[in-house]
């Protein structure tokens, strides 16, 4: 908070409500400083008996808390007797039960409702013991300053030493008539031609000047809306604690009326004189409640009172600093429009200057766009005709027409050239900068290079290829759904050959997956399909048997690298059982090892008569009687 808040502050804070609308009843300064003695030590001494209330073990929350407990257990356990005496038939215990818990609960209800406004005056006062601190610390503050006493300094500054100024922004003094005029800004290019130094100098001057005083009115007001803002706060919780201590006082009341008509009853009836004094008791608790309820009660109804006067005295400043905000803010922009209209090239007087200043070059530069422009047209003029003659003589008039074309683009072309320059010149010369408008043409350019982004995608993924070893060549790979042997790899592209002969260029930057078929090893998926009359479990040995056997073959014994995976039955299909199993082999080995465990296996089902189905269809030939035969043909 600036120093002209704190100061601001303070007066609202001391101030009486009526000061505003009467001169004579000002406060001074004693007043004030007494008032804001009293009222930070009053608001010290509620922030202390508030972290009292709270840490109190006797507080009416602590006992509120324990009285709620202990009957809500009293009423748990009665509830599961009662249950326990109706499942039990014991009608006369249960019903004599069920009037006790009928008493407990009414005292059950009165003991949740007193903990419900405690629990509710507990949350109100953990929220002002949190807001009621930085009311008294601005209130400090505000005291500080009208006592001359410096403000206190953060952890870990340094004090100022006596004699030396203090630190932040120095109070504004608006210039006088015999101070030099303040000239306008120069940049790096020098003064804005055209600009009266004298007159720019003390409107700039002056609309500084004002716009420091606007802003420190609008600091003010922000200071003051933010004080009021707590203020409201501390309102609203003194408000809500007053509203539960008469909620507190309504129930306790209530509570010891209760009570005494209950220990009347038993009093009359002759009860037990342990119960009666109990009832005593709580009347005497009750009637205790009442008076604690009613000395919240009047001290949160003096506390409104006094906030409520702080917030009249405090919304009465409001008024005369907002007014004051408004007028000095009307003032800074009235300067500021002053010094845009003097720095505007609207002025007359400006637009005179710089007429003198930048006519003539502008006027030479025009002329030279039109002469160099009337030159490129008159040449390239004679160029057509010359051209056009020489073609004539040679007997042909598509040269002609050629000639014609290439001098339009040629004229064109230096059209562009003279305008082009001849703009950049003058923007130039009316202070437009023109090494934006460059940069925009290399960013055209840029673009255009943009169009071979294909290319470099291409080169980059190619070279990430070859870095992972995503393949080599003479690899077998499938890419982009096409399979083939790699037979040359560049940075740009991959030739794949597939199995028809088919060359394939593939540019890297097309390739989105990659499978290949002999990246360390491979396998061999093998399916038999067999007769559905043949033993799965011999046949499954057989082929055990035939896989052994080719693993220690010498020219399989280095390809085949693991022992065969008997999978089993695969599938049932129509006309026949499908066996499956599979074999490791060394990459590129997997067709070949393939071939030769199916050319062994159907030799070996021929010497086991293992029948290896092929798709049928059986014929019947049906003869007249008498035939010499008429029994059923079989084709196949």
């Amino acid at each position: 908070m600036s120093p002209a808040c704190v100061l601001l502050l303070s007066a609202c804070l001391a101030a009486p409500p009526q000061a505003a609308t009467s001169p004579a009843s000002q406060s001074t300064e004693a007043e004030k400083i007494a008032r804001l003695q009293r009222q930070i030590e009053e608001e010290a001494t509620q922030l202390a008996a508030i972290r009292q209330q709270l840490d109190d073990p006797d507080s009416e929350y602590r006992r509120a808390e324990a009285d709620f407990k202990a009957i809500d257990n009293q009423l748990t356990k009665g509830t599961r007797e009662l249950d326990r005496l109706r499942k039990a038939d014991e009608t006369a215990k249960a019903d004599e039960l069920d009037r006790t818990l009928a008493e407990l609960k009414r005292r059950w209800h009165r003991a949740r409702d007193r903990f419900d406004l405690a629990v509710l005056e507990r949350k109100t006062l953990q929220e002002r013991l949190a807001t009621l601190p930085v009311k008294i610390e601005k209130e400090r503050k505000a005291l500080d300053r009208l006592t001359g006493v410096a403000p206190h300094a953060a952890a870990g500054a340094k004090p100022e030493e006596p004699g030396k100024a203090p630190a932040g922004p120095l109070p504004v003094r608006p210039p006088s008539p015999s101070d030099p005029p303040a000239g306008p800004d120069k940049s790096a290019d020098g003064a804005k031609p055209g600009i009266p130094d004298q007159v720019l100098g003390q409107a700039l001057a002056d609309s500084r000047a004002k716009e420091e005083v606007a802003s420190a009115a609008r600091d003010k007001a922000e200071s003051i809306a933010a004080y009021l803002e707590g203020l409201n706060r501390q309102i609203e919780l003194e408000q809500r604690l007053l509203e539960t201590a008469r909620k507190k006082s309504a129930l306790a009341k209530a509570a010891a009326a209760e009570a005494e008509q209950e220990r009347q009853k038993l009093a009359a009836a002759g009860g037990p004189a342990e119960e009666i004094a109990r009832r005593a008791e709580e009347v005497t608790e009750a009637a205790r409640r009442v008076e604690e309820a009613g000395a919240q009660e009047r001290e949160s109804t003096d506390r409104l009172a006094d906030l409520h006067s702080q917030l009249a005295r405090v919304q009465t400043r409001q008024v005369t600093v907002r007014q004051e905000a408004d007028q000095t803010g009307r003032e800074a922009e009235s300067a500021r429009k002053q010094v845009d209209a003097l720095e505007s090239p609207l002025n007359l007087r400006n637009v005179g200057e710089w007429l003198t200043a930048h006519g003539g070059k502008i006027l030479a530069i025009v002329a030279g766009m039109v002469v160099l422009y009337l030159l490129a047209k008159n040449g390239t003029g004679r160029l057509v005709r010359g051209m056009a003659v020489a073609r004539k003589a040679r007997g042909g008039r598509e040269g002609e027409d050629r000639a014609a074309t290439l001098v339009g683009v040629f004229r064109n072309t230096l059209s562009v050239v003279i305008l082009g320059g001849g703009v950049l010149m003058l923007l130039d010369e009316v202070g437009i900068p023109i090494v934006p408008l460059m940069g925009g043409a290399a960013v055209f350019g840029l673009a255009v290079a943009f169009g071979a982004q294909n290319l470099i995608k291409d080169y980059f993924t190619g070279f990430m290829v070859l870095l992972e070893d995503q393949y080599a060549v003479n690899d077998v790979v499938r890419v982009n759904g096409i399979d083939g042997k790699v037979e040359r790899i560049t940075l740009r592209m991959t030739v794949l050959r597939d199995q028809n002969g088919t060359a394939h260029f593939i540019p890297h930057g097309a390739i989105t997956t990659v499978s290949n078929h002999s990246h360390g090893w491979a396998r061999a998926t093998v399916e038999v399909g067999v007769a559905y009359k043949e033993d799965t479990d011999h046949v499954l040995a057989v082929l055990r048997q035939v896989c052994d056997e080719m693993r220690r073959d010498e020219r399989f014994a280095a390809v085949i690298l693991e022992d065969a995976e008997m999978l089993g039955v695969d599938r049932l299909d129509e006309y026949a059982v499908v066996l499956k199993f599979l074999v490791k082999t060394k990459p590129m080995k997997q067709w070949e090892v393939k071939r030769e465990l199916l050319r062994r296996i159907k030799r070996r089902f021929d010497q086991l008569g293992i029948e290896i189905p092929f798709p049928h269809r059986t014929v019947y030939h049906r003869h007249d009687v008498g035939d010499e035969d008429s029994r059923p043909h079989l084709a196949a």
